[in-house]
């Protein structure tokens, strides 16, 4: 939604990154339905024609001219959801994900951006058999590095810890989302048809770590 002429948005400028993803295009819409916010959409891809009715800016979130778009436009939160998955370590998936965040959160301590919310994963805390029933922000983290997107987030967590404190002005909101079920966010247990030698098919449920998860690539 663009506010009309003359119109001053309470909410404040909100700029979305990978508004092009499922999560960037539903969290897009949701903000544009309301007339609080003004939103910006950022995505190195383009948008769906089918997509929200945003401004929208296809640019890398590494762009060098990030700093003054988010200055120009006076934006006043940021929420971060531009992200590449990757199932093992990935040089180009970590320049992306990390090395982009970093700019990031420079660019928006630079440009006096009041806010910014991460996107992050439950998967950062690790499967431990010592793992209490429920676990508490600041339960430790022991995600496992050889899952390369859980990596690249224990990275990027930890970066925004020490961060905060270079740019106490800027507020950081880590949000740890779990894995979702449903028609478009691919199911944790994923049924294909293998052979077998009990018959020409059989049915197998493939671990969580082996589909994808909510942190749709961007």
């Amino acid at each position: 939604m663009t506010q009309e002429d003359g119109a001053t948005p309470t909410g404040g400028v909100v700029l979305v990154t990978g508004a092009a993803s499922l999560w960037g295009q539903r969290l897009a819409a949701r903000l544009a339905g309301r007339d609080s916010y003004r939103v910006i959409g950022l995505d190195r891809e383009p948008l769906p024609a089918d997509g929200p009715p945003l401004d929208f800016v296809q640019a890398d979130v590494r762009n060098p001219a990030l700093g003054a778009l988010l200055a120009s436009e006076g934006v006043r939160t940021v929420c971060h959801l531009a992200s590449q998955e990757s199932t093992v370590p990935n040089p180009a998936a970590f320049d992306y994900n990390v090395q982009g965040t970093m700019h990031l959160l420079q660019a928006c301590a630079g440009a006096g951006v009041a806010q910014v919310v991460l996107k992050s994963s439950t998967a950062v805390y690790g499967a431990r058999p010592s793992n209490p029933a429920f676990l508490t922000e600041d339960a430790p983290l022991y995600g496992s590095r050889r899952y390369g997107y859980t990596r690249d987030l224990l990275e990027i967590e930890s970066f925004c810890n020490g961060f905060r404190r270079q740019a106490p002005a800027l507020a950081i909101a880590v949000l740890r989302f779990a894995s979702i079920v449903g028609p478009s966010a691919g199911p944790p247990i994923d049924v294909r048809p293998i052979p077998s030698a009990a018959g020409p098919w059989r049915r197998r449920a493939v671990p969580p770590a082996a589909t994808s998860s909510i942190s749709a690539t961007s």
